[in-house]
């Protein structure tokens, strides 16, 4: 039996509009981090970044050590994106 999702309903981390509302921010700090590559990898290449409302609120070069940053300052790394940087061309064989 299918069921329809509605505006309001209930998942099992949040309602929908949190969920929403988490995929806008992300939407909105992908376009951050797309429109400020250049300065962002000067400071930051080969590294990851985590950002939040347009500011990186955290950078390593290792990926377990951001998380625990991220921890360590209280911020939810599901609730923040996470993007590696760097200007090197990758190639996938």
């Amino acid at each position: 039996m299918k069921k329809t999702i509605k505006q309001g309903d209930k998942m099992e981390h949040g309602s929908i509009n949190q969920e929403l509302s988490l995929l806008r921010s992300a939407k909105k700090d992908l376009s951050w981090f797309n429109s400020n590559f250049g300065e962002i990898a000067k400071k930051n290449n080969n590294s990851f970044v985590a950002i939040q409302n347009g500011n990186i609120v955290s950078s390593n070069k290792s990926l377990d050590y951001l998380l625990d940053e991220l921890k360590t300052k209280g911020i939810d790394p599901v609730k923040t994106l996470i993007k590696y940087v760097t200007t090197s061309i990758v190639v996938l064989h």
